[in-house]
Formats: structure tokens, sequence, C-alpha cells
């Protein structure tokens, strides 16, 4: 979407200020609260088997007790987080490394068989990774950014430039009025 990179910049620029940058770690902390054992994921599961091999993912390979808070401050900031899944053939998932939000695109078609093929594309096209490489964090909302998500900045945005535009304004009124308040006292005498 044309709309995603221009906002992603406004949305650096958002972090900027204090109110901002703390609301965004609100969202992360609430978001990512410890529960009474001490975990951020816990899984439930009937079959003991899936729930060791869960458990081991998340706590141990994706370590999600203390990595699960930036990732969720990402995904709350940009409406997006990419994770690229280092897999090993026979082992599945060894380790996680985190994409670039602004330097991902998502494409989506569908094939002969009706079926949505999801690819995503690192940079300039020279890395490409299928739909079960990425794990892909977004916040839905606004039907206009799909298949990306919508940051909690989206709708205050706009009035973020209007603040940035008169910040800008006062500064240049007072660097061109400096030189009119300037009062010389020169000692005469009596």
């Amino acid at each position: 979407s044309s709309l995603r990179l221009p906002a992603y910049y406004d949305y650096n620029l958002m972090e900027g200020y204090p109110i901002l940058a703390r609301a965004l770690e609100l969202f992360a902390e609430e978001s990512c609260t410890v529960n009474d054992t001490g975990k951020v994921i816990s899984v439930y599961s009937d079959d003991k088997k899936i729930k060791a091999k869960l458990d081991n993912l998340f706590v141990n390979i994706l370590n999600c007790n203390s990595t699960l808070i930036y990732w969720a401050r990402i995904m709350v900031k940009y409406g997006d987080n990419f994770l690229l899944l280092l897999t090993e053939s026979g082992k599945g998932i060894k380790g996680v490394r985190e994409l670039p939000v602004i330097e991902i695109d998502r494409k989506e078609f569908i094939d002969r068989q009706n079926n949505i093929i999801t690819k995503f594309v690192w940079g300039t096209g020279k890395e490409e990774y299928a739909q079960w490489q990425v794990c892909h964090f977004r916040l839905l909302g606004d039907d206009r950014m799909i298949p990306y998500g919508t940051s909690v900045f989206a709708p205050v945005r706009t009035y973020f430039r209007m603040l940035r535009m008169c910040e800008d304004g006062m500064l240049v009124y007072r660097a061109s009025r400096m030189a009119e308040r300037r009062v010389y006292k020169i000692n005469v005498g009596n």
C-alpha cells in the first residue's frame, strides 16, 4: 500500500515525543503481563506431547517471556511486526530473527485452484519468503491498510503533523522577532 511507508516514517517521529513513547510502552506491557506461574504465554492441551513441544518453543527457543514485549511494542507502533522463523530440516524452528517492518512487503495472490498464496519480500525483492517462513503480527482495524495492520498512532497522525507545523512556525516566528527585542543600555552618566 502506498499509504504505508509515509505513515511508518511519521510513527518513527511520533515515538520521539515522550508521552507517545510511554503510551507504546504501556500498550506493550499491558498486552504481555505475566500470569501467576511467571509465564507470558500458557499452553493448554489434552495432548502432553503437544503441550511440551509448544512450551519448549515459546519458552526455550523463542524466549517469549522476555522478547514478546518488544515484539508487541513494534506491532503497536507500526501496526505490523515481521519475524523470520529460522528453521532446520527435521528439527523445526531453531530461532527467530526480527525483520525491519519498513522493508517488508506482503504479496498475496490467488493460484489456479483458488488458494490464497502469501509471499513476503524483503527490500528490493532479492529475498523472498513463503508464508510459513514469516510470522506476521498485525493489528487489524482500518480496511484501507489490509493486508497490513493499523498502528495505534494512526488516528492521531494528522494532529501530530499539525502540532509539528505549529512548533516549526513558532520557532520561525521567534527567530525572526529575536533581533527586534534586543535593547542596548549605554551608560552616559547621571
